[in-house]
């Protein structure tokens, strides 16, 4: 079969820059944020981020600036009485009212609060009004907060006081105050309210305020730092914060906005704040945990499109894994080998063997080398991986078990995989996948055949490419179920070989399956066909591990649908027709 593999110096920012951002871009961007971020993301996040700041800031509040307000008072107030209270400051505040607020004045109130709360202060009055706070009241509060400030307010903080805000908070809380703090507000606001706030902040805040918050808050930041970041490292902390958000969204950010963002940020930041937050960063987000947002974004695009493809739900695959997924299964699958892949790795079982370089490491490789003088190079490179992931689609839950027999042009010698079907049986295997085969007949290879069979291990064999009814070996021994290929519709497959010992026949067009390192790709040929009733088999030794060979290709058979109208001219050739799992794990005995 043919392959088809599916083998990115200025302070702050400023207004040319921002310009590029649309109100309608930043509510797309808002949107895209909320809908990929789930609860449970947000407090893994919240936790990670709040388990770092020290108590050192709190010790900076006096209790003189709370003025009057002592454990005693605070017990006094109920939930009704903060409700009422919060109602009636809400109920008096217009926007007319927040826009005579002066550059001025919010410098001076904004000062005044940074020069002074203890923790004890702020601990006792958060926990006391945090502890009165419904989230009906918190929704009323910050619907009619958002409504009131305008951007003549945020036009009001200047770069110093930004500044020194930004220091003092940067300058560490109390674990415990922030927990208490965060769980209230995340307990309290619906998602109603978020997306309110969110909106509101977009709508107000003009180019001016972003220019001068971006550069109170980049002020002082130096390049030093980035020689401290690795590629890799950034491209951690890169995948972990893209995931969640839509292609859609991601795609309208050009690469202009965001080589203008990044060498914004990049200017400013000194090494000891960098030190700071990378500590933090790599404290709490370790390999393990990329390394799984990685795969979940990777299944979500490749697994599922693997797993929803049409030649599985021509054999009814998904309805049969609600009563069996292969667990407790060994297959062996007797190929080029198995390469190091993301989709596959957590399914491999120890104990493979590379019969072609005679070692431990059953890797697919490669030579760089037309070997056979077909003038191709390497064509049978991720054969083998290929199938291992077709394997894993029927079976998921299935061992697999790498042995290499076939080198990258496709090289292989009946008495090698002889030897390897011994292998696999004395190492376990409950099911061997040969996608291979020689055109001679070998006497060691049937006996290795009968070996297999007589310990009560299945084995599943190709029947050829050549569309034919030329003979295939271990496909036309006695004792090895023969796979013929077809199109998901039941129509013979126009390379698949044809024969009386043909058993049964399975989806061989368009699979499409692991490849290389990482990837997928479409591949066709009985090869494709043989790794479905593989799996299939595993499926059925899961529900009765006792099953015979015999009984497990007597089983399939039964189970199968008729092809045979559709393929004029090849009746029972075909064997009994295109396998149904659905139906064959529901008779097992």
């Amino acid at each position: 079969g043919e392959l088809g593999g599916n083998n990115t110096d200025d302070d702050g920012f400023s207004a040319a820059v921002l310009d590029q951002f649309t109100q309608a871009a930043l509510d797309q961007f808002t949107a895209a944020a909320l809908d990929g971020f789930s609860t449970a993301a947000l407090d893994q996040f919240t936790v990670a981020t709040l388990d770092q700041f020290t108590a050192a800031v709190l010790d900076q509040f006096s209790l003189a600036a709370l003025d009057g307000f002592s454990q005693a008072a605070l017990d006094q107030f109920s939930q009704a009485i903060l409700d009422q209270f919060s109602q009636a400051i809400l109920d008096q505040f217009s926007q007319a009212a927040l826009d005579q607020f002066s550059p001025a004045v919010l410098d001076q109130f904004t000062q005044a609060a940074l020069d002074g709360f203890t923790a004890a202060a702020l601990d006792q009055f958060s926990a006391a009004a945090l502890g009165q706070f419904t989230v009906a009241m918190l929704d009323q509060f910050s619907a009619a907060a958002l409504d009131g400030f305008s951007a003549a307010v945020l036009d009001g903080f200047s770069a110093a006081i930004l500044d020194q805000f930004t220091q003092a908070a940067l300058d560490g809380f109390s674990v415990a105050a922030l927990d208490q703090f965060s769980q209230a507000a995340l307990d309290g606001f619906s998602a109603a309210v978020l997306d309110q706030f969110t909106q509101a902040v977009l709508d107000q805040f003009s180019t001016a305020i972003l220019d001068q918050f971006t550069v109170a808050m980049l002020d002082g930041f130096s390049t030093a730092i980035l020689d401290q970041f690795t590629v890799a490292v950034m491209d951690q902390f890169t995948q972990a914060a893209l995931d969640g958000f839509s292609a859609a969204i991601l795609d309208q950010f050009s690469t202009a906005i965001l080589d203008q963002f990044t060498l914004a940020a990049l200017d400013q930041f000194t090494l000891g704040v960098l030190d700071q937050f990378m500590a933090a960063v790599l404290d709490q987000f370790t390999f393990a945990y990329f390394h799984s947002l990685a795969v979940q974004a990777l299944d979500a695009e490749f697994g599922a499109t693997a797993r929803s493809q049409s030649g599985l739900a021509a054999i009814n695959a998904p309805q049969a894994l609600l009563t069996s997924t292969g667990a407790g299964v060994v297959v062996a699958v007797i190929d080029s080998g198995i390469s190091d892949h993301w989709y596959l790795n957590s399914q491999i079982a120890p104990g493979g063997y590379d019969f072609v370089d005679f070692d431990a490491d059953p890797a697919d490789e490669t030579n760089g080398i037309d070997d056979d003088g077909d003038g191709m190079v390497d064509e049978s490179f991720g054969h083998g991986t290929h199938v291992a992931g077709i394997v894993n689609l029927v079976a998921p839950d299935a061992m697999i078990l790498p042995i290499r027999v076939q080198d990258s042009d496709g090289g292989r010698w009946s008495f090698i995989m002889a030897e390897a079907i011994q292998y696999a049986v004395d190492q376990g295997a409950d099911v061997i996948n040969l996608s291979l085969g020689v055109s001679c007949p070998s006497k060691v290879l049937e006996w290795a055949v009968d070996y297999a069979a007589f310990a009560g291990v299945t084995v599943v064999a190709a029947a050829g490419n050549t569309d034919s009814p030329n003979v295939h070996y271990p496909a036309a021994y006695y004792r090895t179920i023969a796979v013929a290929a077809l199109e998901d519709t039941g129509v013979k497959a126009s390379f698949s070989n044809y024969n009386t010992y043909v058993d049964i026949s399975a989806p061989g067009v368009g699979v499409y399956s692991t490849f290389g390192e990482g990837q997928f790709a479409w591949w066709s040929g009985t090869s494709q066909a043989t790794p479905m009733i593989a799996g299939a088999a595993a499926l059925l030794l899961e529900i009765n591990p006792t099953l015979y060979p015999a009984y497990v290709s007597d089983l399939l058979g039964m189970s199968a649908q008729d092809v045979d109208p559709l393929n004029p001219g090849y009746e029972g050739q075909l064997g009994y027709g295109m396998a149904n799992l659905a139906l064959a794990v529901a008779i097992v005995p």
